[in-house]
């Protein structure tokens, strides 16, 4: 899902940084994204080339150094809640303070992937888009119990 959210994003001008633990994963993110963009290309869905949208990602291993500058940060992990929770600790240390944290989970509850960075609580909503998010447009926005206000029109906005 996160190559396909990427693609996407990359595709309506966004910048964005795509980050993976494995150099590996980055690297079959890369290729998956590229794919993508030549599939939109050959069925007259998009006309632009691979190169011209990579050029607005950016690959990194670095979790710390890829949201430093973050709108908004969304997680695209195993439907873990540890790991969950691991990468919203590191994004609220490393991002803007007022970085929307957005999940990608289909199974988990907000309130519950939001427990894992209590004092940023209201920065966390749910984010579940279609798959493939480059062809599907719908998006599901899910608040957690203390997701606030601001927080979903900012959300509304980005996903738009």
């Amino acid at each position: 899902m996160g190559h396909g959210l990427c693609a996407q994003f990359a595709l309506v001008g966004m910048d964005v940084v795509l980050i993976d633990h494995r150099e590996s994963n980055a690297e079959r993110a890369r290729e998956r994204i590229e794919r993508a963009i030549d599939f939109l290309g050959r069925e007259g869905l998009a006309d632009v080339e691979p190169a011209a949208v990579l050029k607005d990602v950016t690959f990194t291993t670095g979790l710390a150094s890829g949201v430093a500058e973050a709108d908004v940060v969304l997680e695209t992990v195993s439907e873990d809640i540890g790991t969950k929770h691991a990468v919203f600790e590191s994004a609220v240390e490393n991002a803007p303070a007022d970085a929307v944290l957005a999940t990608n989970t289909s199974s988990l509850r907000v309130t519950d992937v939001a427990a894992g960075v209590p004092d940023e609580a209201h920065w966390v909503v749910g984010c579940h888009w279609w798959n493939p998010p480059y062809l599907l447009a719908p998006v599901e926005a899910v608040r957690g119990e203390e997701t606030s206000a601001g927080t979903v029109a900012r959300t509304a906005e980005f996903v738009e």
